[in-house]
């Protein structure tokens, strides 16, 4: 009698997940999978352009900056010199080379 009871149980819980009434979780997992391949897809598009390297370089010169103000003007002359030498080297998005 308890195994049967423990049967229909399962049975009905089955019968939820065909129906979908139990698939939310399932349903959240696979967004936050969507979700998280969407940033991964945004961040390489985005780390393919030269503004995001120029500005990375200026926001570590800042931080640079502040870290260690004895050295301050090195840290700044190094930081717009590579943010310059980034600016002239790499392509702007969507230019291509002159053949």
């Amino acid at each position: 009698m308890i195994y049967s009871r423990k049967i229909e149980d399962l049975h009905h819980q089955l019968a939820k997940v065909e129906a979908g009434a139990g698939s939310s979780t399932l349903h959240k997992e696979m967004t936050m999978n969507e979700k998280l391949k969407r940033l991964a897809a945004y961040a390489v598009a985005r780390s393919q352009e030269a503004s995001t390297w120029r500005g990375l370089t200026l926001i570590a010169t800042g931080f640079g900056a502040i870290i260690s103000p004895e050295k301050q003007e090195a840290i700044i002359t190094a930081g717009v010199l590579l943010a310059g030498m980034l600016g002239a080297m790499l392509p702007d998005k969507g230019k291509r080379d002159v053949q």
